[in-house]
């Protein structure tokens, strides 16, 4: 490993690192949001959670899998999530205007 590597490397880290930190806080937030639980145990379980699923990483065309089966799955769920919560946001407004029609 020469230094150019070396320089390489830590300075990759300071445009990944900041961030995995702030998408670990976004988790930990929500998941004490939503679940009530502290955000210092959501975090020991995030970096559990990572730890472990980092292991199955063993060659790079497996990472390559990983990010295209991800990138599509992200496509899909980015482009098909508010069409599966739109009946619900029809049946809560159609509820509102019920009970705005009731108070009348």
């Amino acid at each position: 490993m020469n230094v150019f590597d070396l320089i390489a490397v830590a300075l990759w880290m300071i445009v990944v690192l900041p961030n995995l930190i702030l998408l670990g806080w976004m988790v930990t937030f929500a998941c004490k949001r939503t679940m009530g639980f502290k955000q210092k145990h959501c975090l020991v379980a995030l970096v559990i959670f990572s730890l472990v699923f980092v292991m199955f990483f063993n060659d790079r065309q497996f990472v390559n899998t990983f990010t295209d089966y991800t990138g599509k799955i992200g496509l899909v769920f980015g482009f098909g999530f508010p069409f599966l919560l739109l009946p619900f946001a029809i049946r809560r407004r159609m509820k509102e205007k019920k009970q705005n029609a009731k108070r009348t």
